[in-house]
């Protein structure tokens, strides 16, 4: 046992510890206003009256207010999934040369995808040398309160007014997994200032059906909270695998867990540091799932050569547009036009062949 200890932790310090992507750019979308910049920000602070433990009971503020001004974005069928993140990398590209070797580039959330081998599926397209992934889902049917919920307890956090659309910030990430170099975009919620450098944040809100206050009252430290939601949650399991790769291939070294009840009334918080709390719970009662982090980069570099492969075996074309599943990644050549996937101001900078 001794000996297969020691091998862990030499793939943490190999692996999962090289794993340093850094921000190289950011943009702002405020309603159909995209800005370069990380204007829409906001640094978070803690409500003390909210903060789960030995408390005085508090009065749960609502989660409902101002749900009815808010729209929820929807994806029409003819409308390019990644057209943020293009118009981003473009104007990253007029101070910066484009590099000439193979560049993933893709949406931050096809990593955990990957990993966790989610229902999800991908456009691919492997042009000019840059391997560009595109999600597609549209958001049809997506639960409006609920959507809106999560971005009011970020308002909260940071002090904003109630979110009347889901305008957001995301930063541009350049990194490696393995010998794929990549640029990604990534939304985070928030941050806090640690000296010069900004702490980036995750923010989730979970459902905790027939809590009471004298519950959380005893949960005096984040390893008790975290083992007390695993019994109150549902799929809580699945939710922290999803947040522990969120969190890790996205920068956010803070985690931010917000308590509601059945009336959507927030009955607390807690912030949680990834390297002092979450990797050391999973790595204690998760013990699978921390086995999965410490291989993710292997594993991701495995599974998106896979995927490389399958399409230069049997691309003829750079313009031809492929879909994948995240579950088993097999790669079929797709009928989506190519110019719903790419966006006409990357392909008029890019012109194909």
């Amino acid at each position: 046992m001794k000996k297969q200890g020691v091998v862990i932790a030499k793939q943490l310090r190999n692996h999962v510890g090289e794993f340093k992507p850094k921000v190289i750019f950011a943009y702002s979308q405020k309603g159909k206003e995209l800005i370069f910049n990380q204007s829409l920000l906001h640094p978070y602070k803690l409500n003390p009256l909210l903060e789960i433990g030995d408390r005085t009971p508090p009065d749960y503020p609502s989660l409902r207010v101002g749900c009815q001004k808010f729209t929820p974005k929807v994806f029409s069928d003819r409308e390019s999934r990644i057209s943020n993140m293009l118009k981003t990398i473009l104007e990253y590209e007029r101070n910066n040369p484009v590099k000439e070797e193979l560049e993933i580039y893709c949406h931050n959330g096809l990593f955990s995808d990957i990993i966790l081998r989610t229902k999800d599926k991908y456009d691919v397209i492997l042009y000019k040398n840059k391997f560009i992934f595109a999600g597609t889902e549209t958001r049809r049917g997506q639960n409006k309160l609920i959507n809106y919920i999560g971005l009011k307890f970020e308002a909260m956090l940071t002090g904003q007014e109630s979110p009347k659309d889901t305008s957001h910030c995301k930063l541009l990430l350049e990194g490696n997994v393995g010998k794929f170099p990549y640029k990604s975009v990534v939304e985070v919620d928030s941050y806090k200032m640690s000296g010069s450098e900004k702490k980036y944040a995750e923010m989730k809100l979970v459902f905790c059906p027939k809590t009471t206050e004298e519950e959380l009252s005893v949960t005096r430290t984040n390893f008790e909270l975290l083992s007390y939601l695993r019994k109150k949650v549902f799929n809580f399991d699945q939710k922290m695998k999803k947040w522990l790769f969120q969190c890790h291939f996205g920068l956010q070294e803070k985690l931010i867990i917000g308590i509601r009840n059945e009336d959507f009334e927030l009955m607390g918080m807690r912030e949680f540091d990834l390297q002092h709390d979450i990797v050391p719970y999973v790595r204690e009662d998760m013990r699978g799932t921390y086995e999965q982090y410490l291989e993710s980069i292997d594993t991701l570099e495995e599974r998106l050569a896979y995927i490389y492969r399958q399409i230069t075996f049997t691309q003829s074309e750079e313009t031809q547009v492929y879909r994948f599943s995240c579950t088993n990644f097999r790669v079929k050549p797709h009928g989506r036009q190519f110019n719903r996937v790419l966006i006409p101001q990357y392909t008029k900078s890019h012109p194909a062949k």
